[in-house]
């Protein structure tokens, strides 16, 4: 699974427009429980696309789920710090 999600986070970051990887990671995110990731990354893809509904969706799970309203996007590649 971790697998999997570095490397939706790398086609990502190769290709942020690519919006199948970024509908996948979110799922990825909710399943893993990241709430907080697939808050950022909905709030991302929906100021691409305004009606993406995998992306409201997302958006709606992780604020039921508590996760803060407010997060900062990500501008680094994320296996950085690996």
């Amino acid at each position: 699974l971790s697998d999997t999600l570095g490397l939706l986070r790398r086609v990502l970051y190769l290709d942020p427009n690519n919006t199948a990887a970024a509908e996948l990671l979110m799922e990825l995110y909710q399943r893993c429980g990241l709430m907080t990731e697939t808050l950022r990354l909905s709030q991302e893809l929906l100021a691409r696309e305004p009606n993406n509904r995998v992306a409201m969706k997302s958006k709606a799970i992780a604020l039921a789920s508590g996760a803060p309203r407010f997060v900062q996007p990500i501008h680094d590649p994320p296996w950085s710090s690996w």
